[in-house]
């Protein structure tokens, strides 16, 4: 802690405000992960390649849509 102290204290920052503010982004992100997880269990798998091989090959008739 010694190492980023002044960085901290110098901006008025209390050693108080940095640990809620860490302990509150961590849950953010664990609320996040178990969202993410929840949205994934109702999801299905995909055939990602039976979908593209619907799609036709043709040249893009705009010269901007070209890969270069």
């Amino acid at each position: 802690m010694t190492n980023c102290s002044p960085y901290f204290f110098d901006e008025g920052i209390s050693l108080s405000q940095l640990i809620s503010s860490a302990v509150g982004k961590k849950l953010s992100v664990l609320e996040t992960i178990e969202r993410l997880e929840q949205r994934a269990k109702r999801g299905t798998k995909v055939d990602i390649a039976a979908i593209l091989a619907k799609i036709p090959a043709v040249v893009p008739s705009e010269p901007k849509d070209r890969k270069k």
